[in-house]
């Protein structure tokens, strides 16, 4: 019987312990970069699997993971040929991992917005219990969506640049755009202070569960 992608991805964390630091680095890289590919989160586990064996079978003769590659060292180049050799994920499977990443994303920036909202931090910080609803505005709405929208770009970002990460270029690059996506996460909220919505304290909380709850059952089609 087929194991799912759960009991793949669980299988695998636990092979991973065993491949020592000198290998970690490439194959990190490597999976990230099928991560980021057009292939379905199972075809991913599957070639983790096959290739996490095979790196623990190099370790046991006493080889490190470019032993597996010969002469050939363009790591990028494998892994393109194994994306090229499997089927893609459909559709379904891509609207699947799209909409589980957004809710999982809105339920965390949700939830960070009502916890730094003045109703909830500050009546804390005062000693005081949290306001029956949160006043959430402008600025603190526009910073939900940002973070949402950001914290998916570096992702996408970062696993198809998995084999460019040590380039200055890639550094710079990094750094710029953290830099500045930070300066404008922290100054909107102070800039734009007018209310955008009044949330009952229950009710947001209700959001983020419902919304983390189906970005959890979402991944489970993917």
């Amino acid at each position: 019987m087929e194991k799912s992608t759960r009991e793949l991805r669980k299988e695998n964390n636990r092979l991973d312990g065993l491949i020592k630091e000198e290998n970690q680095a490439v194959f990190t890289d490597i999976i990230c970069y099928l991560r980021g590919s057009k292939l379905s989160e199972h075809d991913v586990e599957v070639v983790r699997f096959d290739l996490t064996s095979m790196v623990l079978e190099a370790q046991e003769r006493g080889e490190n993971i470019g032993s597996l590659f010969g002469k050939c060292r363009d790591y990028k180049e494998f892994c393109d040929e194994i994306i090229d050799s499997l089927p893609k994920k459909t559709k379904f499977q891509a609207a699947c991992e799209f909409f589980s990443t957004f809710f999982l994303a809105c339920s965390a920036s949700l939830l960070i917005g009502i916890i730094f909202s003045a109703g909830f931090s500050g009546k804390i910080i005062k000693g005081k219990l949290p306001a029956a609803s949160i006043k959430i505005s402008v600025g603190e709405g526009i910073v939900i969506i940002l973070i949402v929208v950001i914290a998916y770009a570096l992702v996408k970002l970062v696993m198809r640049s998995a084999f460019e990460s040590e380039t200055i270029f890639f550094k710079i690059s990094t750094i710029a755009v953290s830099t500045v996506a930070s300066a404008v996460l922290i100054f909107l909220p102070l800039l734009l202070k007018d209310t955008l919505l009044t949330l009952d304290l229950f009710v947001g909380i209700a959001i983020v569960v419902l919304m983390f709850g189906a970005g959890k059952t979402l991944e489970r089609f993917i």
